[in-house]
């Protein structure tokens, strides 16, 4: 319906704030930082590269639109792709230690997401 959608575009746009806030503030404390972007589809789905370009990052962000809907969310294949960038960043560079953070903006109230293949431990054992 027409006012849900409504209710979408302000949520997706609440959240491209945030992360632009993020972005900023991170890329300030420490111009090295690497940002990529993953969107959430009926699993997570990795659309950029990692790039120390904080602006770059923000205009893939803010092309981001939320007109799809979805009956199911496998909230583990957040941490597949989280482990994927890990192994990208560590065979750049496999001596300098490596902090990789990832940060879940989740809005789709109407959709309990599910853990498919364990529980948070074992998907987070990689």
């Amino acid at each position: 319906d027409e006012e849900a959608l409504v209710r979408s575009n302000l949520t997706l746009e609440l959240f491209k704030q945030c992360v632009s806030l993020i972005t900023s503030t991170r890329s300030r404390m420490d111009v090295d930082t690497e940002f990529s972007l993953c969107v959430l589809f009926d699993s997570a789905v990795c659309v950029s590269d990692l790039t120390m370009d904080a602006g770059e990052f923000l205009k893939q962000v803010n092309q981001l639109s939320g007109f799809e809907r979805f009956e199911r969310f496998d909230l583990s294949s957040v941490m597949a792709v989280l482990a994927q960038k890990l192994t990208e960043v560590e065979a750049k560079d496999a001596k300098a230690p490596v902090v990789l953070r990832g940060i879940l903006l989740y809005a789709r109230s109407d959709i309990i997401p599910s853990l498919e293949g364990g529980e948070w431990g074992a998907v987070g054992a990689d």
